[in-house]
């Protein structure tokens, strides 16, 4: 069993006009660091429902042989975002020697729970029955999202039984301010729009054996997959005592886990550098096998560059969505 609490402040990260650069033992900063070959193989239809195809993109490393892989799942309130958001992730997952999958997945208030569950746990499902393609290895497949992704990559490691090598089950999952608890008393006032949509119960109130089956800490059992939860601990959205209320139940089942609270850090970008190593290294140690295509490995700031134009769409689009949902609301008088 494990759990590590650890208290990080946030990093300035300059870059230089010349390009990326690692910073070297010294300090001093070294060379750009050269990106390793990755193949991208797009719109793999991995499920049909409802009249809708169901597509993934596939991040293989070049050099070949068998290796761990890794479901990226974007965030973006359970109501918007498509997988060209998890590419960024998910090429540098791939860098590091992963085979990184990203999914499109069925979105609310159109598609409320669980849709967008069972399509993340079809996606893990279908790449495991087609390993052999992509020279993954189907015994070590693991997840990691943020906010709403977050949230689908713990309902990974928390739902169903036994090995995690087998249908929809992972061996790791890492969570970035993923709710674990969809409660109202959990979240802050501006989120409740994007549970409620999610959830099916826009304008009445939702029903508890529904917030309890789409809550991952409602799950957790000691068959779960290990999981590392991120934080801010100045987060508005997702309140920092869900990720401290899930690693106690964590703790209580003897699932390994590590909990990291970010001081200085919100439901934002501040969140990302911090949390892109640590979540690298965990998903290795869990998976194990995944080697980087480059000596000395990822650097955080060497490629944060690419990674925030990704977290700023997904904070646009949780603007936007709380506009929309909030004018439809509007219009239907409900009690927003």
């Amino acid at each position: 069993m494990r759990r590590v609490a650890i208290a990080m402040a946030v990093a300035v990260v300059t870059l230089a006009s010349a390009g990326p650069a690692v910073a070297g033992a010294d300090g001093t900063a070294a060379a750009p660091r050269q990106t390793q070959d990755v193949e991208v193989r797009h719109d793999l239809t991995y499920r049909h429902v409802g009249g809708d195809d169901l597509k993934l993109d596939a991040y293989i490393p070049a050099g070949g042989g068998t290796r761990p892989g890794v479901m990226v799942i974007y965030g973006g309130g359970w109501v918007l975002g498509n997988k060209e958001a998890s590419a960024p992730i998910a090429r540098l997952l791939a860098e590091q020697g992963f085979i990184a999958f990203a999914m499109n997945y069925r979105l609310a208030p159109f598609h409320p729970f669980p849709a967008a569950v069972e399509d993340v746990q079809a996606s893990v499902a279908w790449v495991r029955d087609h390993a052999l393609d992509f020279g993954l290895d189907p015994a070590r497949i693991g997840s990691i999202g943020g906010s709403a992704g977050g949230h689908l990559s713990a309902m990974l490691a928390t739902l169903g039984k036994g090995p995690h090598d087998r249908g929809s089950r992972i061996a790791a999952a890492a969570s970035w301010a993923g709710p674990m608890d969809l409660h109202p008393d959990q979240f802050g006032p501006d989120a409740q729009v994007y549970v409620d949509a999610f959830l099916g119960c826009s304008g009445q109130p939702c029903d508890e054996a529904t917030i309890a089956a789409a809550s991952p800490i409602t799950h957790v059992d000691q068959s779960d997959a290990p999981i590392l939860l991120v934080q801010g601990e100045e987060d508005q959205l997702v309140l920092p005592q869900q990720a401290l209320h899930m690693a106690d139940a964590l703790q209580a089942a003897r699932v390994n886990h590590d909990l990291m609270l970010l001081p200085n850090a919100g439901h934002d970008e501040r969140l990302i550098l911090p949390a892109e190593q640590p979540s690298f290294e965990f998903l290795r140690r869990e998976l194990g096998g995944a080697e980087p295509g480059v000596p000395g490995g990822f650097s955080a700031g060497s490629d944060g560059g690419v990674l925030a134009p990704a977290i700023a769409i997904v904070v646009g689009a949780l603007t936007v969505g709380v506009l929309i949902l909030a004018l439809r609301s509007r219009r239907r008088r409900l009690p927003y």
